[in-house]
């Protein structure tokens, strides 16, 4: 009875212990999320940056899983390739070595007495929000590592057999994603030779192997999937590889070091296969195309705990949403020069595809404004609100030409050659705008923003000049009054188009002179 009572204690904390760790990574990641823009770059191209940040990050939020979150959300956006991702996760596995360096309990009680009362001063009498959350930050340290000593002394108590300890800190792996609990819990059983090191380290390892195949089958995407599958044979294969080295070189000096040499010797073991045999491509993706279905291919409700993330995946979301705007604005013009019912109805089909990811992503934002969030990720959602009714307009515009060019079909009316090569020209600068807007929005560029809004001002002044010229051709009756109508329209509404644009462009400068500031 007794045994079952310390059982439920010991499950209790791990949940609450399991909070805490959600709360401070949300935390973390809501303070650091504006330095992760610049940051995301740099990841593609530099594996150091890529080994770094994952060490770091996986420190700092006591874990793995938080970092297996990020890359997902950054493969799912397709703005990391895989071997930088490889390295990022491989980073945070070496990570790991520091945290079992960090979780010693000599001082353990007292750190998080001190922690939690100046995160407590910070939050309290500090007034600005960044000092605030970064006293948030330090309670949720001061909590944690008071849980975690509590783990230790029960686990060091022997209040629940050795074997229970374990493999309720194994199960909650599983259940919370994240093998902090295990460290306690090794460290007690160690102290008093309950457990052997080389068992120690194979347990740790084992976890880490487990939330890398957790992570693999709770993803989606196809190439986090294949991408966390090669980190997932990584740790398996690390299990044979550490009995081999402790059986030759005697690693067993103490639990740290020997999990610190034996990971650094795994580490650069898999550097260098990483290097020689280039994984991702061992894995190729399939080829076929989604991006025409009536779904979301970005989105994952997994990823609302991370904001950023989430951030760029709706930005990647969006970005589809506009290329399907812009293609139906682009086929429109051959409907008008050529009708052709197939284009007639592929055009109003991605209408249906536009209306249908204006809801979703829509409904996304909503969920994800109401996550924690910083200012700066607030007015970037609000931003991005607007983006997607503009985009949606553009939408809405180009079914108007495709109706336009049935309309000239139907009843048999033509335009003059002079006629048509304006069209012709008013369509070459709105595609344009459209399609710079769309890369300033991809880029989060501001000069090509720019480029957008000077289009913007050309096609204005080129509407009023072929309106001009339209009645120009009405007086001198080279043009018919009712082709003439078709075709006031047809330069209405891509001037209309023309001021969308230029409404994506405005935001995305709004958003870089927020974040610069």
């Amino acid at each position: 009875m007794e045994e079952e009572f310390y059982i439920s204690i010991i499950v209790s904390i791990l949940c609450l212990l399991s909070y805490f760790l959600y709360c401070l990574n949300s935390t973390v990641e809501k303070v650091i999320g504006n330095l992760l823009t610049d940051l995301t770059k740099k990841l593609k191209t530099n594996k150091l940056i890529c080994f770094s940040f994952g060490t770091i990050y996986s420190v700092i939020t006591l874990g793995l899983n938080y970092t297996f979150n990020i890359v997902s959300g950054l493969l799912n956006a397709n703005s990391l390739p895989p071997t930088s991702a490889l390295f990022i996760l491989i980073g945070s596995i070496f990570g790991t070595t520091f945290i079992t360096y960090i979780l010693t309990f000599k001082y353990a009680f007292l750190i998080s007495i001190y922690l939690t009362i100046l995160g407590t001063f910070m939050f309290f009498a500090l007034k600005t929000k960044k000092y605030k959350d970064i006293g948030e930050i330090t309670i949720y340290y001061g909590i944690i590592v008071f849980i975690i000593y509590i783990i230790y002394k029960l686990s060091q108590n022997f209040l629940i057999p050795s074997k229970i300890l374990v493999t309720l800190s194994v199960i909650s792996t599983f259940i919370f994603q994240n093998n902090t609990f295990i460290y306690p819990v090794i460290i007690a059983l160690l102290s008093h030779n309950k457990i052997t090191i080389t068992l120690a380290v194979l347990i740790l390892i084992f976890t880490n192997a487990s939330l890398s195949i957790n992570s693999y089958i709770r993803n989606t995407n196809e190439l986090s999937k294949k991408t966390l599958f090669i980190f997932s044979l990584y740790n398996l294969l690390a299990i044979p590889i550490f009995l081999i080295l402790n059986k030759n070189l005697s690693l067993n000096t103490n639990f740290q070091n020997t999990y610190f040499i034996f990971t650094t010797i795994f580490i650069v073991l898999f550097i260098f296969i990483t290097f020689l045999l280039n994984p991702s491509k061992l894995l190729p993706l399939n080829k076929t195309n989604e991006d025409n279905h009536m779904k979301l291919l970005y989105l994952d409700n997994s990823h609302l705990q991370n904001p950023y993330i989430a951030i760029m995946q709706t930005i990647k979301e969006i970005l589809r949403m506009g290329k399907h705007a812009y293609k139906s604005v682009e086929k429109s013009l051959d409907l008008i020069l050529n009708f052709d019912y197939k284009i007639f109805k592929n055009i109003l089909d991605r209408e249906e595809l536009i209306n249908f990811l204006e809801r979703e992503i829509t409904e996304y934002l909503v969920k994800l404004s109401n996550m924690q969030i910083n200012e700066h990720q607030s007015k970037t959602i609000s931003a991005l609100y607007h983006i997607i009714n503009d985009i949606e307009r553009i939408g809405d515009h180009a079914k108007n030409l495709c109706e336009l060019a049935e309309h000239k079909y139907s009843n048999s009316l033509s335009f003059s050659h002079e006629a048509i090569v304006q069209i012709k020209f008013m369509y070459q600068n709105v595609l344009e705008a459209v399609e710079y807007s769309l890369k300033s929005l991809e880029n989060m560029d501001s000069y090509i923003a720019l480029k957008t809004i000077e289009l913007e001002g050309k096609i204005d002044k080129l509407d009023k000049h072929l309106r001009s010229d339209h009645i120009d051709r009405l007086n001198s009756e080279i043009c018919f009054p009712k082709s003439g109508a078709v075709f006031l329209d047809i330069i209405s509404n891509l001037e209309r188009i023309g001021d969308h644009a230029n409404n994506i462009a405005q935001l995305i400068i709004e958003i870089n002179n927020r974040l610069s500031k």
